[in-house]
């Protein structure tokens, strides 16, 4: 991949956008106490920084794209659901732990899959 490319406003823009939306939603979310706020700012960057991402891989193969977004998103709700248990939300019922990792587990085997049929084409 050439620099170059890097260096393009369609490139950065979109993940510089998706950090500072994600950070200040983050931070307002905290100082309210409300998750829902979070989340959107999660989500938020997660697509901008992913759009980013995607535009800087003009090379990439397309059928690539799934499967690093399934690996995206596995990473994202385990992580999540890790920062969740540490502060002590799940306590009430900790089967939603469960339930979660087996979302998470599921979208990591699809992207297994997805990249074992795609075999870089």
């Amino acid at each position: 991949m050439d620099l170059r490319t890097l260096l393009k406003p369609r490139v950065w823009l979109p993940a510089t956008v998706g950090i500072l939306i994600g950070t200040v939603l983050l931070i307002m979310g905290e100082n309210d106490d409300a998750p829902g706020l979070v989340l959107i700012g999660f989500i938020a960057a997660i697509v901008l920084v992913f759009y980013g991402i995607y535009n800087a891989a003009a090379g990439v193969k397309k059928g690539l794209i799934p499967a690093i977004l399934c690996f995206f998103l596995f990473a994202f709700g385990v992580f999540g659901t890790i920062a969740l248990a540490i502060e002590g939300e799940f306590a009430d019922s900790p089967g939603i732990i469960i339930f979660i990792g087996l979302i998470c587990m599921g979208l990591l085997m699809v992207g297994i899959r997805l990249l074992k049929n795609n075999r870089f084409r």
